[in-house]
């Protein structure tokens, strides 16, 4: 959002609320079962082109994608777990080019509404800073979902293996069109 509005871009946050159904398989069953069912969600909405685009997607980068492929080979269609939720498990709209993307949307349960920037979010939705806050989610859930994630990433990072330095690029272009 901050590099968004940097480019003189317009933007919003869209926050709503999904099932915890893309936590399956990154939590064992204990910690799946102490999950909270409803999970909430942001991402941020660009004004391009003359209209409000959701942008999302970028938090699953293509080697964390290839690994759970790589787990599922003969799967295809509807896809819920590992963090995502997705029509066509074969090609997600994880790369932005000029219209919505989205990784987690097919788990959407309800949306809260769209927010100037995340302050006013917190504000209006004190809750989901509170949740953040618990043990649980501190100690338990949070760690675990990211140790798991970093084991099917094979410890790589969208950092060190440049995947950053191309979206980039890819922004720079956006702010020229």
């Amino acid at each position: 959002m901050a590099l968004l509005r940097a480019l003189g871009i317009p933007c919003r946050v869209q926050a709503d609320v999904i099932d915890k159904v893309i936590h399956r398989g990154l939590l064992g069953w204990l910690a799946y079962k102490l999950c909270p069912p409803d999970i909430y969600h942001t991402a941020i909405q660009m004004f391009y082109n003359g209209r409000w685009l959701t942008i999302e997607g970028y938090a699953v980068d293509r080697f964390y994608l290839g690994e759970l492929q790589a787990m599922f080979p003969d799967y295809s269609g509807s896809f819920y777990g590992y963090g995502i939720a997705v029509l066509n498990f074969r090609n997600p709209p994880t790369r932005w080019e000029g219209g919505q993307t989205s990784i987690q949307a097919k788990a959407f349960v309800c949306e809260l509404g769209l927010f100037d920037d995340p302050d006013t979010l917190f504000q209006a939705h004190p809750e989901i800073h509170k949740r953040s806050r618990t043990r649980l989610y501190q100690r338990v859930l949070r760690p675990r979902l990211n140790k798991r994630i970093a084991a099917l990433r094979g410890n790589r990072t969208p950092l060190a293996s440049g995947f950053v330095e191309p979206r980039l690029q890819e922004i720079s272009d956006l702010k020229r069109s």
